[in-house]
């Protein structure tokens, strides 16, 4: 048999495959009408065409992107850049605490959270102001 001393060293330990999880949504502040928030599946085309139309508005924009979106964000930004010269670009980059929750999917398995960082960047651009005195 096996000696009672090495009894605990010989449990099951749960796997990740017994576990279903979820991401939760990152917090960020409230979403202003003039943020674009761009994903990784995000349709870049439709997004150019809004920024395009608020930057017509003369509202500033401010593109945000996170983890695996940054190239894309960066994308948006350069294209509506090069749509719209004379725009000015500001940039910030963050890190985002993201948390994991893993839910089980057996009896006796105890909820798990898991935290990690992932890198954000926030792209704002602005209409150069036009100079409306006569010389």
């Amino acid at each position: 048999g096996i000696n009672a001393e090495y009894g605990s060293a010989f449990r099951i330990q749960p796997t990740m495959s017994q576990y279903r999880m979820h991401k939760r949504t990152p917090q960020h502040p409230p979403i202003q009408p003039n943020d674009l928030y761009v994903r990784s599946g995000s349709h870049l085309p439709a997004l150019q065409k809004r920024a395009l139309s608020l930057l017509e508005g003369n509202q500033d924009i401010v593109i945000h992107g996170l983890g695996a979106a940054l190239p894309l964000a960066v994308e948006l930004a350069v294209k509506i850049v090069q749509r719209k010269q004379g725009t000015i670009v500001s940039l910030n980059t963050s890190t985002v605490r993201l948390i994991d929750d893993f839910q089980p999917m057996q009896d006796g398995l105890a909820p798990v959270s898991q935290e990690r960082f992932n890198s954000a960047i926030h792209i704002k651009l602005s209409r150069a102001a036009v100079n409306t005195q006569s010389s």
